[in-house]
């Protein structure tokens, strides 16, 4: 059985929620590997194939047959990580690879006695993955789309056992612009704002500049101006930094049901996939901390 929550339902807590939910991502973090977690079972491996389950049965024919040519050595069985899920002391499997169409796909398999069951899937690639007591306790998501997407969301989900049956429920999400820049350094402790001004401009980066654009499928936007955020309205500030100017910036992620008008932004449009909370700069004296 998998109980799988895909966001907060109610609106009297949600904002209240996610200021008090400690949970991080690695945000242009590329130190994840899978041979730092993966063991080797090339049998499972090949079981597994064989096996065909439904979710990633089109994945891996395209690595079978990729577009009518021969199948690259070793594959699709790079795509299939071996790990023990629940410490069981049962091979477990984390397939990441081809979907059959254009996204990734990332789905986990616990191994039973009656096959392999399916608990969590989602679309394109692991950042990275906790365990506590030697069980898999979160999966971090990082979804930069496909095509003409513009477009990066980010995802945590916590996993927890309860006799011994996996809960997976999304704690965090957050989706920015593609061009974003990030900190160098982050807050050691996430800092509580609120807008103090009206019409707040999110921006690409700690610095008003007009004069750049930002390509947004095809249309041009000018400015690196995000979307406004009216007076009142919450975010959760995880760096600070000067510009050369000295004036002071926050990088902020913007909570939920903060509405932000004029946006550019857009949100999975996946069933379940909720709203996001998004990134962007703002000047401190925009904000206060009260």
């Amino acid at each position: 059985m998998l109980i799988l929550f895909a966001g907060c339902k109610s609106n009297n807590s949600s904002s209240a929620h996610y200021h008090h939910q400690l949970w991080r991502f690695p945000y242009k973090d590329t130190s994840f590997k899978w041979k730092n977690f993966e063991r080797q079972n090339d049998e499972l491996k090949q079981k597994f194939i064989q096996s065909h389950p439904s979710d990633v049965n089109e994945g891996i024919k395209m690595y079978l047959n990729p577009y009518g040519i021969p199948p690259e050595p070793g594959k699709p069985k790079s795509a299939i990580h071996i790990l023990d899920i629940n410490n069981d002391g049962i091979d477990d499997i984390i397939y990441e690879g081809y979907s059959g169409g254009e996204p990734t796909l990332t789905a986990i398999y616990l191994n039973t006695p009656n096959g392999f069951k399916l608990i969590f899937k989602d679309e394109q690639y692991v950042a990275k993955l906790d365990f506590k007591d030697k069980r898999l306790s979160a999966i971090y998501m990082v979804d930069p789309g496909c095509c003409a997407a513009y477009m990066v969301f980010s995802k945590i989900y916590q996993i927890d056992f309860k006799d011994d049956m996996p809960v997976v429920k999304r704690v965090f999400f957050t989706g920015h612009y593609q061009l974003t820049e990030f900190p160098a350094k982050y807050l050691n402790s996430p800092v509580k704002l609120k807008t103090i001004n009206d019409n707040v401009k999110l921006r690409t980066k700690p610095l008003i500049a007009n004069n750049d654009s930002l390509f947004l499928s095809g249309d041009i936007h000018m400015g690196n101006d995000l979307g406004k955020i009216q007076k009142g309205g919450l975010c959760k500030a995880i760096a600070k930094m000067k510009d050369v100017k000295g004036n002071e910036w926050w990088f902020v992620e913007v909570d939920p049901m903060t509405k932000i008008s004029g946006h550019v932004f857009y949100d999975d449009t996946d069933t379940n996939k909720g709203v996001s909370a998004k990134l962007g700069w703002v000047r401190s004296i925009d904000v206060t901390n009260k």
